[in-house]
């Protein structure tokens, strides 16, 4: 035993006393531990040795002793851990003298920690077995009241506060105060409870991250089919684009031949009767020199008629050929601009809902179908480019429909007008509707938004229209009567009331299906012809109806308000 403590005592630390940890060895020759040395220099203006107090002009650059800590490591093996000294990371034994040995417990009660050897005493006397042991720990004075020398074992719930015996009769006398453990069990119940349903919160948030993998798995997925599948959409239009284009070519190309033809063949024409025209000069001017007499006169008759002969009619120049297929190009072209510039998918940074991801599938037909009819669902702000400054006429509106000062509000002051379950009955030509149209006339890109409500009766009535200035009115017996919107082949309205939408034109009734709503959007682009309908919500746009048409004049907006109280109000 000695021999083995003399070679354990050789490969001690000068420094913290304890077996070599991560060894390293110095010019003179003697070891340390790493972190020892380290921390010992950091703390020295000179670099010398702790041992023999060797100099170094700089401060050495330290190395492992691979050989020393390979026999540190087989010598902390061989020996029994209550035999190992404490290291700088543990907790010592309070009651060792000279190197201290690792603690293993310690006591609440003595506020002492002790090694294997010295926790004996707690394990053997009946006295000291009621101790309470824990694990090592250098907190132990943290349990001393510091007024008092005394343990810290009761809890005061008025103060929050650990404090001992003295001072629950002194500064905490009347306090509600527990034991210690007392108030540990009653904490380990609400730890428990708080326990558990940090793990159900655990668990819900392990689901809610599996279904957001494997939501982003989709969203992959669907994008990339998305990508594929607006790609092959494109080229199908591209390639139908210029298939058309070639037929188009080849159309005006063989109208070409023929009017090429027409008047290649009046050339023809005109050449011969302007050589067959030149004889007859010549020989008219030969018949003016002849001094026979008798032969002019027979002569001249017959000349004279056959230039009668080679009258024709003057060609007539056409100088506008195929200006209908450019208008009808230029329709076209407006409209795919429309098309394409409006048309927008779903925006990637908004949240959708894991039932909403079938969005994100396109397929070719139904993006086609999109392009050719506009989305359904529109965003409201880009329409609001275009919104125009509308204010109502007062000149044009019915005696029974008051107009507000700024213009942008109409009301229907009158009597009701009874329409019947099944809305608007066939109109008289004595009736005169309640409605007004819009001071500024329309020939470009407008939108505009109006509102209807009512006052006094649930259901309202009212139609939303666009109409040429004089369409609304005619003259039966030398009287103006004025002619509710859509009645003409002149003004289109789209008719909405509490439950449903229908759209009139030339005085018949389409349904319409869409959301119902008191706002209504119009947008109108007069060169394309191109005329649509939207419910308005927040700022989202559902479209309800569209025309395609050819707009010959400016387009006025109106109103046309069917029950009394209802009132229209132009927001945009």
């Amino acid at each position: 035993m000695a021999e083995k403590q003399l070679d354990r005592e050789a490969f001690l630390c000068p420094i913290c006393l304890d077996l070599l940890g991560n060894p390293v060895t110095i010019s003179c020759g003697h070891s340390f531990c790493m972190k020892c040395l380290q921390d010992h220099w950091d703390q020295q203006v000179e670099y010398k040795c702790p041992q023999c107090k060797e100099s170094f002009s700089s401060r050495p650059v330290l190395g492992k002793n691979i050989i020393i800590g390979a026999l540190m490591e087989q010598l902390k093996k061989s020996e029994p851990s209550s035999d190992r000294g404490a290291g700088p990371q543990d907790v010592s034994c309070d009651v060792c003298t000279g190197r201290k040995l690792k603690a293993v417990k310690s006591c609440l009660q003595c506020v002492v920690s002790f090694c294997e050897s010295h926790l004996q005493p707690h394990r053997d006397v009946t006295m000291l077995q009621k101790h309470q042991l824990v694990a090592p720990s250098n907190k132990l004075q943290e349990n001393i009241c510091h007024e008092h020398g005394k343990l810290k074992e009761i809890f005061c719930r008025t103060d929050q506060k650990i404090i001992c015996y003295l001072c629950s009769v002194d500064k905490h006398k009347g306090h509600d105060t527990v034991s210690s453990a007392a108030e540990r069990a009653h904490m380990q119940e609400e730890l428990e409870a708080k326990t558990d349903l940090l793990k159900n919160r655990v668990q819900h948030k392990e689901a809610d991250l599996q279904r957001l993998q494997q939501e982003a798995q989709d969203i992959s997925h669907c994008a990339q089919r998305a990508v594929q599948n607006s790609g092959d959409m494109f080229k199908d239009l591209a390639l139908l684009l210029e298939k058309r284009c070639s037929e188009v070519e080849q159309q005006i190309r063989s109208e070409e031949q023929i009017q090429q033809g027409r008047v290649q063949e009046l050339q023809d024409q005109l050449q011969q009767d302007v050589a067959k025209l030149k004889t007859i000069i010549y020989k008219l001017e030969k018949l003016s020199n002849s001094p026979d007499h008798n032969q002019f006169i027979l002569r001249f008759p017959l000349l004279s008629k056959d230039s009668e002969t080679t009258e024709s009619k003057t060609p007539t120049s056409h100088h506008r050929y195929f200006e209908d297929v450019i208008r009808a190009m230029s329709v076209l072209g407006n409209t795919l601009k429309v098309t394409l510039s409006e048309f927008e998918l779903p925006d990637p940074q908004e949240d959708m809902a894991e039932e909403d991801l079938w969005l994100l599938e396109i397929d070719v037909d139904a993006l086609v179908s999109e392009i050719q009819d506009l989305n359904n669902v529109e965003i409201r702000k880009d329409f609001l480019k275009y919104a125009q400054k509308i204010t109502l006429d007062p000149d044009t509106a019915h005696p029974d429909m008051s107009v507000s000062k700024d213009k942008t509000r109409a009301s229907h002051r009158g009597k009701q007008v009874y329409l019947g379950r099944h809305g608007l009955r066939p109109l008289q030509p004595q009736v005169k509707p309640c409605q007004v149209l819009s001071k500024e006339g329309m020939s470009g890109r407008c939108y505009w938004e109006m509102t209807v409500w009512g006052e006094y009766y649930e259901v309202r009535e009212a139609r939303i229209a666009v109409s040429y200035k004089k369409s609304n009115t005619k003259t039966t017996r030398g009287a103006t009567v004025v002619q509710a919107f859509g009645v003409d082949d002149q003004s289109w309205a789209l008719q909405i009331d509490e439950h449903k939408y229908s759209f009139w034109f030339n005085n018949v009734q389409h349904s319409v299906f869409g959301p119902v709503a008191s706002k209504i959007g119009v947008f109108l682009d007069h060169s394309a012809g191109l005329l649509a309908f939207y419910s308005v919500s927040d700022d989202n746009m559902t479209l309800l109806h569209r025309v395609q048409t050819t707009f010959t004049q400016p387009l006025f907006a109106g109103v046309r308000l069917c029950n009394r109280g209802d009132t229209v109000d132009i927001i945009v």
